[in-house]
């Protein structure tokens, strides 16, 4: 299964929360990003496709090259289905 995280992190003074979710496979064709977008949308079905991006995780200890797609959230947003985490993400970087 994708993994899903709501992540919430303070810049300047301004909280901004965003959602993420990172495929479980390595495919980066424009099908398997609009799964992980159609995903998204199940649990937030405002998403805009301007208010998406589509990335690749560049380091990770789990996850490395995998398509992960972000997109802002309204502050507060949280879901059960989704794991929270509190100023970033551990051991992901995207590009």
């Amino acid at each position: 299964m994708d993994r899903k995280f709501i992540v919430e992190h303070e810049v300047g003074g301004t909280t901004y929360t965003n959602g993420f979710i990172i495929a479980k496979h390595y495919n980066h064709s424009l099908a398997a990003y609009k799964k992980l977008v159609d995903e998204a949308r199940k649990t937030f079905p405002d998403l805009t496709d301007e208010a998406i991006d589509c990335c690749t995780v560049v380091a990770s200890g789990w996850c490395k090259s995998c398509p992960i797609i972000r997109f802002l959230l309204p502050n507060g947003s949280r879901d059960d289905g989704w794991e929270f985490n509190q100023d970033r993400m551990t051991d992901v970087c995207w590009g």
